[in-house]
């Protein structure tokens, strides 16, 4: 018969596409008719949720300007690129306390993030701020930066310095990051953190505050060497 498939939504209703189209077989004379029909049913059949959509953005930005837009660049607007610019986000970077951008240990930092992977850097972002995509562009930032710290180890000695982990407040966009002596070192702890550290909006709780005096076991590393 000449109706078209089940409907996505309800999987049960069925809609004829040409008039009287359940009494129709499908034959090879009507055949362009009925495929027409079901290409119309098909660009159509969503019309009433698309304009339910349309309502509510139209609520909050006049639908017509989207016009000026493709839909990768609204896409990026809206949710922010899938590929992690590590330059953008150096450039809407600020450094609390007495940390310089000069500074060893920010160097290896920045040169740890360019050798991380898409996946890496998403996971970063996901550590220091709760969100895997950055915004666009600098002006979509907002009033929003990232902020590099110094860790509360800062001051101790350097072996105990090496053993902390990176901890992070994702409210804020806020790293503190422990000045560590190498690069290797500093890799190794802010992969693992990011990999294993997925908490968020649990800043201020007893387990976080656990948690940021959370240090690299070097016995087992050492144990690790041995073998």
């Amino acid at each position: 018969a000449a109706t078209a498939a089940d409907s996505p939504i309800t999987q049960t209703e069925r809609t004829e596409i040409i008039p009287n189209g359940d009494e129709i077989f499908v034959t090879w004379e009507n055949r362009l008719e009925y495929a027409e029909g079901l290409l119309q049913f098909r660009l159509h059949e969503f019309d009433t949720q698309i304009a339910a959509l349309a309502r509510g953005i139209e609520s909050v930005v006049p639908i017509d300007f989207l016009a000026l837009f493709t839909g990768q660049e609204l896409r990026d607007l809206i949710c922010g690129r899938p590929d992690v610019d590590v330059q953008l986000l150096k450039e809407k970077t600020v450094f609390l306390g007495s940390l310089k951008p000069e500074d060893f240990h920010i160097q290896n930092f920045w040169e740890v993030l360019e050798e991380f992977s898409q996946e890496e850097r998403r996971l970063f972002l996901q550590f220091v701020w709760g969100r895997s995509r950055l915004p666009p562009n600098k002006v979509a930032f907002g009033r929003d930066v990232f902020k590099l710290q110094d860790s509360q180890g800062y001051g101790q000695p350097q072996e105990v310095i090496d053993r902390l982990l990176p901890s992070s407040s994702t409210c804020f966009f806020v790293l503190q990051l422990p000045r560590y002596s190498t690069k290797k070192v500093l890799k190794e702890r802010l992969g693992y953190a990011i990999r294993n550290c997925k908490s968020i909006d649990a800043d201020v709780t007893r387990e976080s505050m656990r948690n940021r005096e959370l240090a690299w076991d070097t016995d087992s590393d050492d144990d690790d060497e041995k073998n």
